[in-house]
């Protein structure tokens, strides 16, 4: 018993022919036997026994697609003998139906390569009934189907088996509805609907299928490529494009082969395999290559990466075709509260995506404190998932003398590893993320406060020089997973801040300070109580907040504050003495 799915079938000469009687070598070119087929699409392949014997006579009650002996050769079904049908050279194609096999959902299926250039297709073929035992009555629809996927199936004829032996001509004339096609067309011999009756079900087969045509076939030229994208010639090529290439027929990805891509800028290569693209009808994308901002690049690529029916696309070698600039830079904002993106249908915000390495779950918009958010939880109704999911930045500018990193809100609950936050200079902006280099960032956060944190993760200038990408990865197992939410996204700007120098707590006012809150560091000596004052510099007190900590450095949080833009006095009272800065809300 195999299981066989053959590639489409291209049609040469004037009419095409098939008596089944090699099917002990498999199914011919271009025919497939599927199950589970619906009106709207196609089956999963089938079940296929190819050796005649004892599962291929037609009694046996085994559900299968079979090599069976055809009705041709036998004027009655009691004169085809168990010997006689494994030795009859006249082969037809064959199912036996039985409640878990076949029925509904069984088809025979033929697919053409391409109708081009041909019309006004015809058919005929043989539609045997081979089992007078059985008590149910199967109707097939004969259909066809346009594209490389269709979602549309056509019928043009019918016919049925059932518990009577017999062997009659099914007839249609398609008109002009197979005409021209440059993309696949198919045929097929389905039945939709359960068998009628009681008792057991039939044995069905076909055998002497005949397609006729006006016009003359041609073997199939290899596929050519009518237009690339990044369009030759131009300077708009932006980061993060996905190449392209759009060729004049349907194509597939070939199995081997390289594309490669030089950057005549700085003189570097970056080489693709063939497997790297996806064929999508009639278009090749190749995503994940890296265009900086302002260099110029041409692509070439071998004659193996892509073919149509066995026929490979012309290698292109030829430097100045498909060649073109990237577009300059212009730095994207990591200013981002995600409030506009989750309001405009929960959509990423501009210039951001996610790629999901495994698991169901996604970073998505959320409703969490005063505004939106965007957060993920490796959890389903199943309890804890394995799950890897990215949520990376637009390419940012972060090469600014002032800047010294950046901050972010992040509220969290459960047990799991924290997502990490990730730079690179490598990635293309599109494609598998961990392909590339990616730098771990320092993540400096607040311990044993509960709610949403401020979190500043410092960038020293020589890793942010180049333009780069920022990403959050996040992943959870089967046994745990934090259920986390980011807001806020800002640049950590060292300029912000006015500080007198740190006394005993080496108080130090932590990221960009704001209308509503201010995060502080400071190094605590001993476990106490400590009090931190916010005063404007004439001594009036807006916010005072008490503090349980311990020894070591801590993060405090002064929030409720909704104060305007000014010169504000914080002073920190404890067991180790007191510190006074000063601090500037812009």
């Amino acid at each position: 018993m195999v299981m066989t799915v053959q590639a489409q079938y291209p049609l040469i000469g004037a009419e095409y022919i098939q008596d089944f009687d090699t099917l002990s070598s498999g199914l011919p070119e271009g025919w497939q036997v599927e199950i589970k087929a619906s009106a709207v699409k196609r089956g999963i392949a089938a079940k296929f026994t190819a050796i005649p014997g004892a599962a291929t006579r037609w009694a046996h009650a085994g559900g299968s697609f079979k090599n069976m002996a055809s009705a041709n050769g036998f004027a009655a079904f009691s004169a085809a003998t168990a010997v006689l049908q494994q030795a009859a050279m006249d082969r037809a194609l064959g199912l036996r139906q039985t409640g878990t096999f076949g029925d509904p959902g069984a088809a025979f299926l033929f697919r053409m390569d391409h109708t081009y250039q041909l019309h006004d297709f015809k058919l005929e073929l043989q539609l045997q009934s081979l089992d007078t035992a059985a008590g149910r009555k199967t109707t097939w629809l004969l259909q066809y189907g346009i594209g490389d996927v269709p979602d549309t199936f056509i019928t043009v004829a019918s016919g049925t088996t059932g518990s009577s032996y017999a062997n009659h001509s099914l007839r249609a004339s398609f008109g002009k509805a197979l005409d021209n096609h440059p993309v696949p067309v198919y045929i097929r011999l389905v039945t939709l609907s359960p068998a009628a009756g009681t008792g057991v079900r039939g044995v069905a087969a076909i055998d002497d299928v005949q397609l006729h045509w006006t016009g003359t076939a041609m073997p199939p030229a290899a596929p050519v490529p009518v237009a690339y994208y990044p369009v030759p010639a131009t300077n708009t090529a932006a980061h993060g494009s996905i190449l392209s290439i759009r060729f004049n027929r349907y194509i597939s990805t070939g199995a081997s082969g390289n594309y490669f891509i030089t950057d005549e800028t700085d003189h570097s290569l970056q080489t693709f395999p063939a497997a790297a693209a996806v064929a999508e009808g009639q278009i090749l994308k190749l995503a994940g290559v890296l265009l900086r901002p302002g260099h110029s690049y041409h692509v070439t690529y071998d004659s193996l990466v892509a073919d149509t029916a066995g026929f490979y696309v012309p290698a292109l070698t030829d430097t100045t075709i498909w060649r073109f600039t990237a577009e300059s830079f212009v730095p994207a904002s990591i200013a981002q509260d995600f409030d506009t993106a989750c309001s405009n249908g929960h959509q990423l915000p501009a210039g951001w995506s996610r790629y999901s390495m495994s698991g169901a779950q996604q970073w998505h918009c959320e409703n969490k404190g005063t505004g939106s958010s965007f957060g993920i939880y490796g959890y389903d109704s199943s309890g804890f998932v394995s799950n890897e999911d990215w949520l990376l930045s637009p390419l940012l500018d972060l090469s600014d003398a002032g800047i010294s990193g950046i901050r972010f809100s992040r509220w969290d609950s459960g047990a799991g590893p924290q997502a990490d936050v990730l730079l690179s200079a490598d990635y293309a902006g599109s494609g598998t993320p961990d392909a590339v280099p990616w730098l771990t960032l320092p993540l400096i956060a607040p311990s044993g406060i509960a709610g949403w944190k401020s979190c500043i993760v410092p960038i020293s200038a020589t890793d942010r020089i180049q333009p780069v990408h920022l990403a959050f990865r996040y992943r959870s197992d089967s046994l745990s997973g934090l259920k986390i939410f980011l807001d806020s996204l800002t640049t950590l700007i060292s300029a912000n801040l006015i500080q007198t120098a740190p006394a005993a707590y080496e108080l130090r006012v932590a990221g960009i300070p704001g209308s509503e809150s201010i995060d502080l560091e400071a190094r605590i000596p001993q476990d106490g109580a400590y009090t931190a004052v916010l005063t404007t510099v004439t001594g009036q007190i807006i916010r005072q907040q008490c503090y349980r900590l311990t020894a070591g450095m801590q993060w405090l949080h002064l929030d409720q504050l909704r104060i305007g833009p000014g010169l504000y006095l914080i002073s920190m009272t404890g067991p180790g003495g007191t510190d006074n800065i000063k601090c500037m809300i812009r």
